[in-house]
């Protein structure tokens, strides 16, 4: 039973605490939490810790201010699961009359029967040390500008920053017809950075009564950047996740990668008509350029 090979009962602990006050002047939260679940596939789990604070402060009359703002830092340690020839997919697949082990080592399917799926216990072990560690920024700040009656002047500045560091090591091993005689690990570092930053104003035109009449005008920059590097190196005299890095190969190294990104801004402007929720009309305007 190739499921019940790989899977297992996992446990999952989650801890939350929220704090939040709120007045005349404005309101305030935080709210912080840990998780760390085990995988139901063997060899793998999750951890991640995160916090979040939401502000808003009635400066005055004329003048709000805000911000939302949310970390996190994660890690997903094991073997990969999504992929064609993930873990899940080579279970079902597997013949159900070859064993796991065989003679005091993982047994082989492509010696055994000729099969060309991996055994999927041997894949997770060997997987067992790899990790992804990631993290994340992820929010706005505004400001909310009132100078005179029916006039609103809003700035809003939005950020995404995330960084991703994946270590992969591939363990040597040898199985009847299959084996990997060198051991190698991979390192991958990925950092994006997105922000939009948002200016608007937006008038209530005065008409008679039953009419309204409501302008909007705006300027939007958007940009993008990306940068990548990943490095990878062969034949590590100890194997394990400790001394598996590039510095400790003696075998050979290659490097790679990029650096790209983009920006757009855009002006855009609308009305909106109302009469007495009869007539509703909208007109809009928008010119991008990057």
């Amino acid at each position: 039973d190739w499921q019940k090979a790989i899977y297992h009962e996992a446990w999952t602990h989650n801890l939350s605490a929220n704090v939040s006050n709120s007045g005349e002047k404005g309101t305030m939260m935080l709210s912080l939490n840990y998780i760390n679940q085990d995988g139901v596939q063997k060899e793998s789990y999750y951890q991640r810790f995160s916090a979040r604070v939401n502000t808003t402060y009635n400066i005055s009359k004329h003048l709000t201010v805000g911000e939302n703002l949310m970390v996190a830092k994660w890690q997903n340690r094991g073997f990969d699961t999504g992929s064609d020839s993930g873990i899940p997919y080579v279970a079902m697949r597997q013949h159900p009359a070859i064993p796991v082990m065989q003679d005091g080592k993982y047994a082989d399917p492509q010696a055994m029967i000729g099969s060309d799926i991996a055994n999927p216990v041997q894949s997770l072990y060997n997987g067992r040390d790899n990790s992804n560690d990631s993290w994340r920024i992820f929010g706005n700040g505004y400001v909310d500008i009132k100078p005179i009656k029916d006039l609103t002047i809003r700035s809003n500045f939005g950020l995404d920053y995330s960084s991703d560091f994946i270590h992969h090591m591939t363990y040597t091993f040898i199985s009847d017809n299959v084996s990997e005689k060198t051991p190698k690990t991979a390192v991958d570092q990925t950092n994006a950075m997105r922000w939009t930053w948002s200016n608007t104003a937006n008038y209530m035109v005065p008409l008679p009564e039953d009419h309204t009449l409501t302008a909007l005008a705006g300027i939007e920059l958007h940009r993008e950047n990306y940068k990548w590097l990943k490095g990878t190196s062969e034949d590590f005299a100890i194997e394990n996740e400790l001394y598996m890095w590039p510095n400790a190969a003696t075998g050979t190294d290659r490097v790679e990668g990029a650096n790209f990104g983009y920006a757009l801004i855009s002006y855009f402007g609308k009305l909106d008509y109302n009469w007495k929720d009869r007539l509703l009309a909208s007109f809009t305007i928008r010119r991008d350029g990057s």
